[in-house]
C-alpha cells in the first residue's frame, strides 16, 4: 500500500504509523494538478527526485527521499510539448459533433498520445456530461437540470423539501404520477419510457414511476460512491439501479415537463432504446 499526502509534511506527524504503507509520497497539496502528477509517478511514468524541506522525527530527517526511474510508460503533457498545436486538437471536437448530430454514435472517448505524453483525452456524451457535472459538485447537493426549457425550476424547491421531509438520497421528477403530465412526449418515448419503467420494477424494484426522466436531486456524496460510468442515455437507468443496489433511499415526486424551448429531442427511440436495455441487462448481472 502506497501513502500519499495531498497536505503539508507536518500532517505525517499525525499518522501514528507507517510500518503498513510500502512507500509514502508527499505532493503538498490537494490540487487536480497534484493528484494527476502523483498518480503518474505511482505507476511509472515520471520520475522522482524530490526530498523532504523539513524533518519529521527520526524516521524522516529533512533531505530523505527516494529516487525512481520512468519504466517507459505513457505520462501526460500539453500538446506544445510533443510539438503539437492546441487549436488543432479542437478540431476533434468539431468532428465529434458531426457523428452526435448526424446520429453516428451515442458516445465518444477519445485519447491521442504522441512521443510517450497523453496529450488530448476527452470523453463526449449524455451521460458523461452529466457525471463530470457531478464529479466537480463541491456542494451537498447536485441537481440534473436540463437547459431546453423543459424543466420547471420552480418545481425544484418542493423536490428539496420533499427530498429532505423523506429523507432520500436522491428524488427523481415523474412525468406519470398524479398532478402530472408532459407537453413534449411523444406516443413512442411514452410507451418506451413504460416499458423501461415496468422492467425497473420487476427486475431491481425500483419505485420510481418514470426512470428515463432524469430532472433529480441528490446528495452528491452517495453519487460519487455509485462509480458511474455509462456515457450515453443509458445513464439514464444506471444511477437508479446502482443506487438500489446500494441500499440508498430513493423517491418520486410529481413534475410536469414543459415544450422545450431551444434544442431538439436527441434521443434515437429505437438505438437508444436498445442501449439502455442492453445496459439494465448488464447491471442485472453485475455485483456492485
Amino acid at each position: 500500500m502506497i501513502l500519499d499526502v495531498f497536505a503539508r509534511p507536518y500532517s505525517l506527524l499525525d499518522v501514528k504509523t507507517t510500518a503498513n504503507f510500502e512507500a509514502i509520497v508527499m505532493s503538498y497539496q490537494n490540487s487536480r494538478v497534484s493528484q494527476e502528477l502523483s498518480a503518474q509517478l505511482i505507476f511509472g511514468a515520471r520520475a522522482s527526485a524530490g526530498k523532504l524541506p523539513v524533518s519529521l522525527g527520526e524516521g524522516f530527517p529533512v533531505g530523505s527521499g527516494l529516487q525512481t526511474s520512468q519504466i517507459g510508460r505513457l505520462q501526460y503533457g500539453t500538446p506544445e510539448s510533443v510539438g503539437v498545436n492546441s487549436k488543432t486538437l479542437t478540431k476533434i471536437d468539431s468532428l465529434v459533433q458531426v457523428g452526435f448530430d448526424e446520429d453516428m454514435m451515442p458516445g465518444a472517448q477519445i485519447l491521442v498520445a504522441r512521443k510517450g505524453k497523453v496529450i488530448y483525452q476527452k470523453n463526449f456524451g449524455y451521460g458523461d456530461a452529466i457525471i463530470e457535472g457531478i464529479n466537480n459538485c463541491d456542494t451537498e447537493y447536485f441537481c440534473i437540470f436540463n437547459a431546453d426549457g423543459s424543466f420547471d425550476p420552480s418545481e425544484i424547491n418542493n423536490m428539496f423539501i420533499s427530498m429532505q421531509t423523506r429523507q432520500l438520497d436522491f428524488i427523481f421528477a415523474s412525468r406519470y404520477q398524479a398532478s402530472s403530465g408532459s407537453d413534449d412526449d411523444t406516443i413512442i418515448t411514452l410507451v418506451g419510457n413504460y416499458i423501461f419503467t415496468y422492467i425497473g420494477k420487476i427486475f431491481f424494484k425500483l419505485n420510481i414511476s418514470d426512470i428515463l426522466y432524469t430532472f433529480i436531486i441528490g446528495k452528491t456524496e452517495q453519487a460519487n460512491m455509485l462509480s458511474l460510468r455509462q456515457k450515453d442515455f443509458s445513464f439514464c437507468v444506471e444511477l437508479q439501479i446502482k443506487a438500489k443496489k446500494m441500499k440508498m433511499k430513493m423517491g418520486s415526486i410529481n413534475s410536469y415537463e414543459r415544450m422545450r424551448i431551444a434544442g431538439k429531442k436527441k434521443v434515437n427511440a429505437f438505438k437508444d432504446g436498445f442501449l439502455i436495455l442492453a445496459s439494465m441487462i448488464r447491471l442485472f448481472f453485475k455485483k456492485i
